[in-house]
């Protein structure tokens, strides 16, 4: 795909501000020839690649929600720790 007309279908497709996920490769990938990218550049259009790269955006995705469920978890167990020992407090203050 030309340069061109990835600009189009981001300006087309999404506001400047939206999140969105991009891998690309360029001729410096791999030192060749004009023709040679160019005619990789078609094969790989060609195939159907996007089962493969939606694999690999899921497993971010499960990654990103065990990130967050960890983070929540975390916050759950500083809470309980938190009361506990709150509570623990007040019943040796009413001990004295």
């Amino acid at each position: 795909m030309k340069v061109i007309d990835v600009i189009k279908k981001l300006t087309e497709n999404y506001s400047p501000y939206d999140e969105i996920m991009v891998a690309w490769w360029d001729a410096s990938y791999k030192e060749t020839s004009y023709e040679i990218w160019e005619k990789a550049v078609q094969i790989y259009e060609s195939e159907d690649n996007r089962y493969q790269m939606s694999d690999y955006i899921n497993d971010c995705i499960i990654d990103a929600e065990i990130y967050f469920e960890n983070q929540a978890e975390q916050a759950e167990l500083a809470i309980d720790s938190y009361l506990h020992d709150l509570a623990e407090k007040e019943l040796n203050d009413e001990n004295v």
